[in-house]
């Protein structure tokens, strides 16, 4: 039996994870057999305080136990970094088993080696998800992330190093793919399930010159863990833009605007010291990204060139791509003079825009006939989503210009999916946003244009000549000058006459302004600015109309892809083999995913139907047991 003091000694006990407080020593250890990386801390008489509590901690992979090829068992001391960033030495329990290395052994009770041979540290798949949410979301880099982790949980600079080395060292960027390959199991989830496969769907074009890479960054020996996935192959970018006949190519009408891009000379002499001096890629209308690209020199037309190409090869012929570029009325008339009648065929396959602020750069001509605002059957899409994309993704040069070559575009690759994701998880509430704002502005336009025929449905040109007074006030001393060089011309006209004097002209009741605004015919003559505001006003109701008709198709092509993905999932598990372990754990991710389908179903269904796009109401999800599925047959 123990004394009092003993007692009172044992009980001073403490679980900072679960909360237990005042319990002995060992009814603790006993509670956490299975509960090896709780914080469990004790009291010290000698330092007055609470100090941790010194045990073994055991871990147990009991998935080997019914192996038909196990052999004997290992005990293996191992550094576990938990979820909050606490280190734990920990016994592991290894067993010999030659279909499972000690590797796959961790890997399956949710840790993840530091290393693929004989791991001596080993990190909970909490902490790794944190370091990827932080990185994705954040733009925090590994170095950062692990700094974090020291202040928080008292690591030494040596051991925060250490652990930095060993993320570093391919093990961070193996559990970046591992969570992109088990999370893509059933599909891909890079596609837009809103862009029409059989009508006009709108890719926006553009470059960034921040996400660069040093030239003394490193090499890499492998190639990237994505492969193709969202970036063409840097080799044979590189051989397309060698070999592409744009310095023979003349392009017109370059006084349209003052950009850069597409301007060999103007692309010289800027990759000094950079590997890669940017990327250029495209995204959808709504904001999922396509296709990427690296660019070694400025934004030449070559890059624009080979991405529609490979871009036309991945989009249905029955679809009608309309492609929107910040010099798309350049782009137009490099593929009209070019030699190449593959790169001219182009023109016959895609329209051209140009998106509607950077349109402010260009002519007025260039703005009416390439503007996304001024464009037939355009909507409302404003062709900025890359301008979006490019907010979210040039947090990330910073890290990246560092990085090796494959290193850097799987990062770039993981942030474009991370993105896809943010894009698509509320796609159905973004459509009925679209919808809602494109009835909001064909309402507004209308009441405008209604109140404008409304104060300008006179004969009385007062108010009018009011407003030519106060402008002639400010600018009499321009006015004068135009005096002269009117009465220098000696203009003839039968209505104006061949000399004026100041005084006559900067009086707004003069007949001079009378003969303007009454030409006999008895009809009022339209103000140019109103004019133009009228036309502004009937063009812009126009595009929301469209705007309306072309987010209803969108709404039915976004129930169609999940029915479609739907089916897939009931065919997939008709030709399952559920027997094998492979086959049982399949058939459980297939109902996983079909159930999360049959909600996003009805959930769009109740989002559309007030716009007539509720779609085929969904098959109920299949069951998990097969034999009441057959008895609630037999009983119908």
């Amino acid at each position: 039996m123990f004394d009092d003091e003993t007692l009172e000694r044992k009980r001073r006990c403490k679980c900072c994870e679960c909360f237990q407080y005042d319990i002995c020593s060992e009814c603790v250890i006993n509670a956490h057999k299975d509960m090896p990386f709780h914080n469990i801390e004790v009291w010290t008489d000698v330092e007055h305080r609470f100090e941790p509590l010194q045990y073994d901690r055991i871990i147990k992979n009991t998935t080997r136990e019914e192996c038909s090829k196990r052999g004997g068992e290992l005990v293996q001391e191992i550094e576990v970094i938990t979820d909050s960033g606490k280190i734990y030495t920990c016994q592991f329990e290894v067993t010999f088993c030659s279909c499972h290395s000690v590797a796959r052994q961790l890997a399956e009770i949710n840790l993840w080696p530091a290393t693929p041979a004989s791991p001596k540290m080993a990190f909970t798949f909490g902490f790794m998800k944190l370091l990827n949410y932080l990185m994705l979301e954040g733009h925090l880099s590994l170095q950062a992330a692990c700094h974090t982790f020291m202040w928080t949980n008292g690591w030494t600079p040596k051991k925060c190093t250490a652990i930095y080395k060993k993320l570093t060292n391919e093990c961070f960027e193996e559990f970046r793919h591992f969570l992109f390959i088990t999370n893509n199991i059933i599909k891909d989830t890079s596609d837009c399930p809103a862009c029409l496969k059989n009508g006009r769907v709108f890719y926006s074009l553009d470059g960034n010159f921040g996400l660069v890479r040093k030239k003394n960054s490193g090499s890499s020996t492998d190639p990237p863990k994505h492969g193709t996935k969202l970036f063409l192959d840097d080799m044979q970018v590189c051989e397309f833009v060698e070999k592409y006949h744009s310095n023979k190519t003349r392009t017109a009408h370059n006084e349209c605007s003052t950009f850069q891009a597409g301007d060999n000379i103007r692309a010289k002499n800027k990759a000094k010291g950079l590997d890669q001096t940017g990327v250029f890629g495209c995204v959808c209308r709504h904001g999922v990204p396509k296709l990427f690209l690296n660019m070694k020199y400025g934004e030449r037309f070559s890059y624009p060139v080979y991405l529609l190409q490979e871009l036309m090869h991945r989009t249905p012929d029955t679809a009608t791509p309309v492609i929107i570029y910040d010099i798309a009325c350049k782009l137009k008339s490099h593929l009209e003079n070019s030699k190449d009648d593959e790169v001219k065929a182009l023109l016959e396959r895609i329209d051209l825009a140009v998106p509607c602020w950077h349109a402010y750069g260009h002519g007025s001509h260039c703005q009416m006939r390439n503007s996304t605002h001024w464009k037939e059957d355009c909507g409302l899409t404003d062709g900025e989503e890359m301008e979006r994309l490019w907010a979210y993704l040039r947090e990330f040069a910073y890290i990246s210009k560092e990085m090796t070559p494959s290193h850097r575009i799987d990062l770039i690759t993981d942030g474009l999916l991370h993105y896809t994701n943010r894009k698509l998880v509320d796609i159905a509430s973004s459509l009925v946003h679209r919808a809602a704002k494109a009835k909001e502005v064909e309402n507004l336009t209308r009441k405008q244009l209604d109140q404008l025929i409304v104060e300008n449905n006179t004969d009385d040109g007062q108010k009018l000549a009011y407003k030519i007074n106060k402008q002639l006030m400010k600018c009499a001393k321009a006015l004068r000058t135009l005096v002269k060089r009117y009465n220098d011309a000696a203009f003839h006209s039968g209505r104006l006459p061949s000399s004026v004097v100041y005084d006559e002209v900067a009086n707004p009741k003069a007949t001079i302004y009378q003969s303007l605004e009454d030409d006999g015919s008895g009809y009022f003559v339209v103000p140019g600015d109103v004019r133009r505001q009228a036309l502004q006003l009937l063009n812009k109701e126009k595009r929301a109309v469209e705007e309306q008709a072309l987010v209803r198709l969108e709404m039915g092509s976004y129930i169609a892809h999940l029915e479609g993905e739907k089916l897939a999932i009931a065919q997939q598990l008709a030709n399952l083999d559920a027997s094998t372990t492979h086959g049982s754990g399949m058939r459980a991710i297939l109902f996983d995913e079909d159930g999360v389908l049959f909600n996003k179903i009805l959930d769009a269904r109740t989002l559309f139907q007030m716009y007539g796009e509720t779609g085929q109401v969904p098959n109920e999800p299949p069951m998990y047991n097969s034999d009441s599925d057959s008895d609630s047959d037999s009983e119908s």
